[in-house]
C-alpha cells in the first residue's frame, strides 16, 4: 500500500497515457455496421409441394409412394441448404455488386477485396441449433451499402429456392409419368 502512495504519479501518468492512446485508436476506427435478418427453411413444405402433386396418382400405389417420400427427403438436408447460401453460385453476384459500388465511392477497402476473404470478414450464415432458421448478417464499413446487400441476399435465395422447387416438382412429375407408362 505504501508503494502504491509513493507512485501515484507515475501510475496517474500511464493510466492517463493509456486512456489518450486508447481514446486515439477508438477515435480514428472506422466504424462497422451490420445488418442481420433471418430465413426459415421449410424442408418440410418443400417435400409436401412434391409430394402433393403426384398424391392423387399414386394413391393406390404405396410402394412407390415410399420410393418418393424417401428419395425427396434426402434432398433436404438443412446443412446442405447453408452450404447451397453461402456459395459462389449464390454470392458472387452480390460481391460483384459490393465491388462494384466501392469502386464508385474510391473506397481503399477495394484494393485487398477478395471473395473468400469477403464471405469470411463481412458475413455470417449460420443455423439457428435445433431450428429451421438461418441467420444471416452483414458488415460493413459503409453503411449504405448494408441494406442492399441484405435485400439481394434474400433476393438471390429466393429465386435459389423457388428454382430448386420446381425443378423438384417437375423431376417428380417426370418420374411418375415414366412409371404410369411402365
Amino acid at each position: 500500500f505504501s508503494i502504491l502512495k509513493k507512485s501515484k504519479k507515475v501510475i496517474s501518468i500511464f493510466s492517463l497515457a493509456g486512456f489518450l492512446i486508447a481514446a486515439g485508436f477508438a477515435y480514428s476506427t472506422k466504424k462497422t455496421f451490420q445488418g442481420e435478418f433471418q430465413i426459415v427453411i421449410d424442408s418440410d413444405k418443400n417435400q409436401s409441394q412434391i409430394s402433393a402433386g403426384i398424391s392423387a396418382i399414386t394413391a393406390n400405389n404405396s410402394l412407390l409412394n415410399n420410393l418418393l417420400d424417401s428419395s425427396t427427403s434426402k434432398k433436404y438436408k438443412l446443412q446442405t441448404e447453408v452450404g447451397i447460401l453461402k456459395s459462389p453460385s449464390i454470392l458472387k453476384n452480390i460481391f460483384n455488386f459490393v465491388k462494384e459500388q466501392k469502386t464508385i465511392k474510391k473506397s481503399d477497402e477495394i484494393k485487398d477485396l477478395e471473395y473468400m476473404s469477403w464471405v469470411k470478414q463481412n458475413l455470417d450464415i449460420e443455423l439457428q441449433k435445433g431450428t429451421n432458421i438461418l441467420n444471416i448478417a452483414y458488415r460493413d464499413k459503409d453503411r449504405e451499402l448494408i441494406i442492399p446487400v441484405l435485400d439481394k441476399i434474400s433476393k438471390a435465395y429466393q429465386n435459389y429456392s423457388g428454382k430448386n422447387r420446381s425443378r423438384n416438382i417437375e423431376l417428380g412429375l417426370n418420374f411418375v409419368n415414366k412409371q404410369i407408362e411402365k
